[in-house]
């Protein structure tokens, strides 16, 4: 998957979710159904540097952009945000002129998570 400049992430997949939580595979939203205070996480494999920050309703949230030298490091990130029911979060490509391709099969010959997204309820 190649990631344009200033696009959001789309994920393949859902892991364990909870009610507290939509998020339709394939897409790039997740929708907070539970307002409150989250810890949110994220891992990005790439093949070149990257940047990426955290948005709620469209917007990026200050303190979350995370960034990474090289294609050889992964870019993660953690942060804690408030959400209201109805808000929905997105992992955002925040490079200015670049597009990001993502490392799919990073470390070896089988195919790995290449991005991955936690958001967890703590208050």
């Amino acid at each position: 998957e190649t990631i344009v400049s200033h696009a959001d992430m789309v994920f393949s997949n859902n892991g364990d979710i909870s009610s507290a939580f939509v998020h339709i595979p394939n897409t790039a939203g997740v929708v907070v159904n539970v307002a409150g205070e989250y810890e949110v996480s994220f891992s990005v494999s790439a093949v070149e540097p990257s940047q990426f920050g955290l948005t709620r309703n469209g917007q990026l949230v200050p303190g979350t952009i995370f960034g990474s030298a090289s294609g050889d490091q992964q870019n993660t990130g953690t942060a804690i945000l408030s959400a209201a029911a109805g808000d929905v979060l997105t992992l955002r490509s925040v490079e200015a002129a670049t597009s990001i391709n993502l490392a799919p099969f990073a470390g070896g010959g089988l195919e790995n998570s290449d991005a991955t997204l936690m958001i967890q309820k703590i208050g």
